[in-house]
């Protein structure tokens, strides 16, 4: 059933005026046009909009050093895994939630909701992983290798290796082309916080290393 993002506690009001996407990059990144963030907000889950494509190729600032690859050997037995539509919703969230901005990148800070503001952080909280999160080596001890053909919403293409420099992770969100060359993201990336942008397969920078996986 489709469902719609009804309200975010405290962090949107739907008075807020159009925020475009452009102001979710930041100057180490391109602005990404076409669409905005109050429309990605309201839109049903099945009918996101696909922005333009975002072809900065900068390589992503990677994860916080000592963020934990396990949580007590297993993620939070007391929290169900989210559905797909609910682990989008969840993501969309942080594109408003720092008083209608994305909430910032940080490999040493966590946000309110006490997980990491970094990019396995983000995908932690989405899937609803115990706070603050576990780092894209633990996610990929939680999830399973999928291929591309079998990527749906709340998926993820995945970079496990390397170090916590380099080291990535995209929570999938749609196709945007038929050819399926291009998809829309949600992810969490230096110099621009949470972002929503339409992005290459798999990913612009490093394309080899990334992998798609599945955790929901």
């Amino acid at each position: 059933m489709r469902t719609r993002l009804v309200k975010v506690a405290g962090a949107i009001a739907l008075s807020l005026a159009v925020l475009p996407i452009a102001a979710v990059g930041a100057t180490a990144h391109p602005a990404v046009d076409v669409t905005n963030i109050q429309q990605v907000l309201a839109a049903d889950d099945d009918d996101l909009p696909i922005p333009a494509e975002d072809t900065d190729t900068t390589p992503p600032a990677g994860e916080a050093a000592d963020a934990p690859d396990h949580i007590n050997g297993k993620v939070d037995a007391a929290a169900a895994k989210p559905s797909r539509d609910e682990a989008i919703n969840r993501g969309r969230v942080w594109l408003t939630a720092n008083g209608g901005k994305p909430v910032p990148y940080s490999q040493s800070k966590n946000w309110k909701d006490g997980y990491r503001q970094d990019c396995s952080g983000f995908v932690s909280m989405a899937w609803k992983i115990k706070a603050p999160g576990l780092n894209t080596v633990g996610l990929k001890g939680v999830t399973t290798p999928i291929t591309k053909a079998q990527l749906l919403k709340g998926d993820a293409l995945l970079d496990a290796n390397g170090t916590s420099n380099t080291r990535h992770v995209v929570l999938f969100v749609k196709w945007a082309d038929a050819a399926k060359t291009k998809y829309v993201a949600l992810e969490q990336r230096g110099g621009a916080g949470t972002s929503y942008r339409t992005i290459s397969y798999p990913y612009p920078s490093t394309p080899s290393e990334y992998k798609p996986v599945r955790y929901l």
